[in-house]
């Protein structure tokens, strides 16, 4: 009986010492979770933190445009990146005012149209063009030019920067499926898909009441790259 006992309960017997590795590894998930809570804090905090800054700024960029104009008709181009933005920018530049076409202004991929009330009372014409493409060749584009990063910052996504690749293609993706969203609810915007800009020439001139027929004759041609595309800038 009493080898038996000593042998039940004896210090090199593998329960206690299974009992005592369980202790061990609860201690260090307790201390990896304690360290890893002020990380995800922080963390939460500097994208509400991102999200709240791009909200406002991008509601200074706004009004700071809608000082700029005064009164005059003037438009506004925005867009998902990979759209052929800086190509429309620059020939509407030479019929009407537009914002910068190197984002100067914030406003050349802004991720929302402005609210109404940054025009509440004001008697400028500002006209919204928001141009978009599928997802997937916005993300392909803009990873392929090394912008990805810099246009999840412009949106909001913390993810999409810090996260390495393909992880923060998946947030940048959600970010800008939001950004459409948000622009093809405005009535007064007119969103087009990069696909149908070239077939769109007639309704942009009436959208933004254009009277120059050189407008129409002198848009430039969609010029067909060998694997596909727009020969233009197509930031």
């Amino acid at each position: 009986m009493t080898n038996s006992y000593v042998r039940q309960y004896s210090p090199t017997h593998s329960e206690p010492l299974n009992l005592m590795r369980d202790l061990i590894r609860g201690q260090q998930r307790i201390k990896r979770f304690l360290v890893s809570t002020p990380v995800w804090c922080a963390l939460l905090s500097i994208r509400y933190y991102l999200q709240w800054y791009r909200r406002n700024l991008t509601h200074k960029n706004y009004r700071d445009f809608l000082a700029e104009h005064g009164t005059q008709k003037a438009c506004i181009v925005s867009s998902t990146g990979g759209s052929a933005t800086t190509f429309l920018i620059t020939y509407l530049a030479h019929f009407i005012p537009v914002n910068d076409q190197n984002d100067r202004d914030g406003l050349k991929h802004a991720p929302f149209p402005p609210p109404h009330n940054v025009y509440r009372g004001s008697q400028a014409s500002i006209k919204f063009i928001f141009l978009y493409r599928d997802i997937e060749d916005i993300c392909a584009s803009l990873h392929r030019r090394n912008l990805l990063c810099l246009q999840s910052a412009k949106l909001g996504s913390l993810a999409g920067v810090l996260l390495p690749w393909p992880i923060n293609a998946f947030f940048f993706k959600c970010a800008v499926a939001r950004q459409i969203r948000t622009w093809m609810s405005r009535a007064d915007a007119l969103c087009i898909h990069y696909d149908a800009l070239w077939d769109s020439i007639d309704t942009i001139y009436a959208h933004l009441e254009l009277s120059d027929p050189e407008f129409i004759r002198n848009f430039p041609k969609r010029i067909e790259k060998n694997g596909g595309g727009q020969g233009e800038k197509t930031s």
